[in-house]
């Protein structure tokens, strides 16, 4: 029940959310990766998992999460690929 009732805030997203995403992103500086796709993560996963999300792309110098390396697994925001083009 709880995958499916956060599925269904992917479709509730507003504007407001999206402030908040912006703010979050400002505080903790990531800006790597498509809005819409960071929305639901943090709907998904949360603040905290937001910002170890960053740590990791930072730690490991990740540079390429664009719409081919995100995606969804059963409605979950999951990495598909998070390799590096120069690795």
């Amino acid at each position: 029940y709880e995958e499916s009732s956060r599925r269904e805030s992917y479709n509730k997203r507003s504007m407001s959310d999206y402030d908040s995403l912006k703010e979050i992103r400002e505080r903790i500086d990531f800006w790597s990766t498509d809005d819409n796709w960071l929305l639901d993560f943090l709907i998904y996963w949360g603040e905290e998992m937001l910002q170890r999300l960053a740590n990791f792309v930072f730690e490991h110098n990740i540079s390429d999460l664009h719409n081919g390396n995100i995606g969804y697994r059963k409605g979950v925001p999951v990495l598909v690929d998070y390799s590096s083009f120069h690795d």
